[in-house]
């Protein structure tokens, strides 16, 4: 009886470890893809906005050779926004973000990087919105 209850006892530990292996291993990658496509699309969305409302500004305000920063004109940054968006926010290039996620290591990085680049699209479209209320120019965000 000591046999069989200690039997049990292992068999049932073993299943419990299973359990947790295969949930912490095969389970989690599909976490970390719905997340890092979430956060994918988001920067893309805002990537979008932030091309179309400086085009707003440049088209309403000409303000195509008026200098964005200490670098470049508006027409400029609005040149090298569309270039970068078509270059990264494509279908292959999500898939291929997709694919690196079961790679130790990789989620984390590309997380942050992610989080980052909205950030800086964040705040360049606070820029641009402010601009264009304060010449009280209107616009539509989809």
């Amino acid at each position: 009886m000591i046999t069989f209850i200690t039997t049990f006892f292992v068999i049932l530990g073993g299943i419990i470890a299973w359990s947790t292996f295969t949930d912490k291993f095969h389970h989690k990658p599909n976490r970390d893809k719905i997340s890092l496509e979430f956060k994918y699309n988001r920067n893309k969305r805002i990537s979008s906005d932030l091309i179309y409302c400086t085009e707003v500004l440049i088209n309403e305000l000409e303000y195509g050779n008026e200098m964005a920063n200490e670098f470049l004109t508006w027409s400029q940054y609005l040149s090298e926004m569309k270039e970068s968006h078509y270059k990264n926010y494509t279908k292959s290039n999500l898939n291929k973000l997709l694919s690196t996620v079961n790679y130790e290591g990789i989620y984390s990085a590309m997380s942050q990087t992610l989080d980052s680049d909205f950030k800086v699209y964040q705040g360049d479209l606070i820029e641009v919105t402010n601009l264009l209320k304060q010449y009280k120019i209107s616009y539509t965000l989809n």
